[in-house]
């Protein structure tokens, strides 16, 4: 035979309603008697979420993690030097120190909310809020959400109620995303500080001994190139125009072809219906005469501008001769 399981009562569940008789004792007043008219509800650990990440229960892993993520919230771009201890407390001094700005800035918007606000206001001021309060226990936030949120497996409501809804339920969730993706971060190398460019180093030095600042070798002119590196820059540049030139030109090609192609639907399309509207294929204003697809008016504006042509054509050459 299985075991019942255990039962327990929600204390806030009838808070609001009058005891309607006392059984055994209970302060609830209801008896195990009873149960069959009560709703059960069963939660269970990590029924949504996997297991716990390797990171929430290795200790030396978690202050690693907690001593970045603490720097990134203080707004320090690098992990710094010391022991995760000492960064820790670095990082909740820089963030004690941004507490007056926090305020100040709350009372402003709190004056703007009175003098009649939008509702964006008051999320402004729930978001100061948690800032607030994350930055003046921020070590003992994140790591009551480790253990409850990740390790124990508690829903984010149970979490924020757990921590006196210091935060919100989103809350919870967002530091927990926060600090796994950090992790992902940190194990593939991306949050680490970049190496010095030596070249760089070489270029300031140069600039300041007066010499090229591309090869390193004393110069000509006063300019910050030497004569050869200002030569190598010129032909780089002019093949880089040729490229460019030669795209550009196969690109308004293209263009034209397709611009060409357009034109002639265009035109066809239009021919195709003055024909069946029975019109000149020229003006598209009048019908064309007889055995012909052009009125006469058009056929005679024709043969004028080619008399036209004719004769200049003409003149151009007697002049020439």
């Amino acid at each position: 035979m299985s075991t019942p399981p255990t039962l327990n009562y929600d204390q806030y569940q009838f808070q609001t309603r009058p005891l309607i008789f006392k059984a055994d004792g209970h302060a609830n007043g209801f008896s195990f008697e009873e149960r069959r008219d009560l709703h059960v509800h069963i939660r269970k650990s990590f029924a949504r979420r996997g297991s716990p990440p390797s990171w929430a229960m290795n200790t030396s892993a978690l202050k690693l993690l907690l001593a970045r993520f603490l720097e990134l919230r203080a707004n320090i771009r690098f992990a710094g030097n010391g022991t995760p201890e000492e960064r820790i407390l670095r990082a909740q001094k820089l963030l004690k120190k941004a507490r007056p700005a926090l305020i100040e800035r709350r009372r402003e918007i709190v004056a703007l909310k009175s003098a009649g606000g939008s509702a964006k206001l008051e999320r402004a001021i729930k978001e100061i809020d948690t800032q607030l309060a994350v930055s003046k226990d921020a070590a003992l936030i994140v790591c009551g959400v480790v253990h409850y949120y990740v390790r124990c497996g508690y829903r984010a409501s149970d979490t924020a109620a757990a921590l006196k809804n210091v935060i919100s339920c989103s809350k919870v969730s967002h530091i927990a995303g926060a600090l796994q993706n950090l992790w992902e971060r940190m194990q593939s190398g991306k949050d680490r500080k970049p190496k010095a460019n030596p070249l760089g180093d070489s270029r300031a030095r140069w600039r300041r001994e007066g010499k090229c600042v591309s090869c390193g070798r004393a110069k000509e002119t006063e300019k910050r190139h030497c004569n050869a590196c200002r030569e190598r820059g010129k032909d780089y540049e002019k093949k880089r125009h040729q490229k460019h030139r030669a795209k550009r030109l196969l690109r308004m090609k293209k263009y034209a072809r397709r611009h060409k192609a357009e034109r002639a639907r265009r035109e066809s399309t239009k021919r195709e219906r003055r024909l069946a509207a029975g019109l000149c294929l020229r003006c598209g204003k009048r019908p064309p005469s007889q055995n012909s697809p052009r009125c006469q008016e058009c056929k005679n504006g024709a043969r004028d501008d080619a008399r036209a042509e004719r004769l200049k054509r003409s003149q151009a050459g007697s002049s020439a001769a």
